[in-house]
């Protein structure tokens, strides 16, 4: 039966081993530490600024953002007619609007 032989590493390098890898699992142990605080004081500003603005989050407004929503518009929109305030412009939109209601042929 053979009898296999196992190579132990010299005594300073198992030290160098095992001092690297106490300073690994330290560091790591500090960067977790590090980031539950941050996470915490993250979550306590939340609630914090949360009771400021008041229930519903809306700047002391109540309710929730449906209530917000005005909803669908009556009567007419008014859209698609030029802005009063680009007269300058107003022949281009013209030129443009008449272009567009032109009716084309397509050929088969």
């Amino acid at each position: 039966m053979k009898k296999n032989h196992v190579v132990q590493p010299p005594e300073k390098t198992r030290e160098a081993l095992l001092k690297q890898h106490i300073r690994n699992v330290r560091g790591l142990s500090v960067t977790f530490f590090v980031l539950s605080v941050s996470l915490a004081a993250a979550g306590a500003l939340a609630q914090q600024s949360g009771r400021e603005r008041g229930p519903g989050g809306q700047g002391g407004q109540g309710g929730n953002l449906e209530s917000l929503d005005p909803g669908p518009r009556a009567g007419s929109v008014g859209a698609g007619k030029p802005i009063n305030l680009i007269s300058p412009q107003d022949a281009f939109f013209a030129n443009g609007l008449s272009q567009f209601r032109e009716e084309e042929g397509v050929l088969r």
